[in-house]
């Protein structure tokens, strides 16, 4: 198995979008985001739960003269850099100490209160990949934390937030695939507000999606994560194992197996292969 290599690649992609029954779309949930985003960086809460979308990266990765050139906004605190990615539900995690010596203007205006609710610090993640992990927003973080352990072969690894989930804290489970360092994250947050939408809504979103349409993804489902193994059989047999339903696309070069988190479908994981025995390709089809 093969997960890849340590190394980020960014898709931005625009692409027919499906509403809901309840006559809701993605760009309501990417104006939440945005709004929300907003309102951490006007100071009116210290952070929201769009933020739990993120991947993570080690600081050397970041240019941080670009940020100041162009004003961008950014969330400091602790060694955690944060920054919203426009049009999107999604952010950017930078972890590193460098920028506690920064001490001009744009740094300090970008610094904040730590607002990671009951984290215990004691042991901060010290990632050996630059870009070492995905972390996602979901409705039950055993669940999902079980499910990556059952499909993926993926091993629970320790968290700093309190398990079980008390009230008024951050909850989290977090896994390391297998054969890598490469981590997910799977974060409950009760503490703060989303403006607009929140994400229980929006898992609800995916969630009814799913359930309607086997035949076709939609825009938000090419929000995924994609990594690499030799074959898509043993991940085919095990979604349906777990009666998930999945899509193998043929992309030309390279077969690809999708799929949601059941009961966490803000969840979409991509497993690239040049080989599947188990299923037959279809053409990528997005719903619209």
């Amino acid at each position: 198995m093969r997960w890849g290599i340590p190394m980020e690649r960014l898709y931005f992609v625009r692409a027919p979008d499906w509403r809901s029954p309840k006559n809701v779309s993605m760009p309501d949930f990417v104006r939440a985001a945005e709004l929300s985003w907003a309102s951490v960086m006007t100071r009116e809460q210290g952070y929201t739960p769009w933020v739990d979308f993120h991947d993570g990266h080690e600081q050397v990765t970041m240019n941080i003269d670009n940020f100041k050139e162009d004003a961008h906004p950014l969330q400091y605190y602790n060694q955690v850099s944060r920054a919203y990615i426009p049009n999107t539900t999604w952010t950017m995690e930078w972890l590193g100490s460098e920028f506690k010596r920064d001490t001009s203007d744009y740094m300090k205006s970008a610094t904040y209160d730590d607002p990671d609710t009951c984290r215990n610090n004691a042991g901060f993640e010290k990632p050996n990949r630059t870009y070492w992990k995905s972390t996602f927003a979901v409705a039950d973080a055993r669940a999902a934390r079980d499910y990556a352990i059952r499909v993926l072969g993926a091993q629970h690894v320790g968290e700093p937030y309190p398990w079980p989930p008390l009230d008024n804290c951050i909850a989290a489970q977090w896994v390391v695939l297998p054969q890598s360092s490469f981590q997910l994250h799977f974060v409950e947050n009760p503490v703060y507000e989303s403006m607009l939408l929140n994400i229980s809504e929006f898992l609800m979103y995916q969630q009814d999606f799913a359930q309607r349409h086997t035949e076709c993804i939609n825009s938000f489902m090419l929000n995924n994560l994609v990594l690499q193994t030799t074959s898509l059989d043993p991940f085919i047999r095990r979604l349906e194992d777990e009666a998930t339903p999945y899509f193998v696309f043929d992309l030309g070069n390279l077969y690809a197996l999708m799929f949601s988190f059941p009961g966490n479908e803000g969840v979409t994981l991509q497993l690239q292969s040049t080989h599947v025995s188990w299923a037959v390709p279809v053409p990528l089809k997005l719903c619209s």
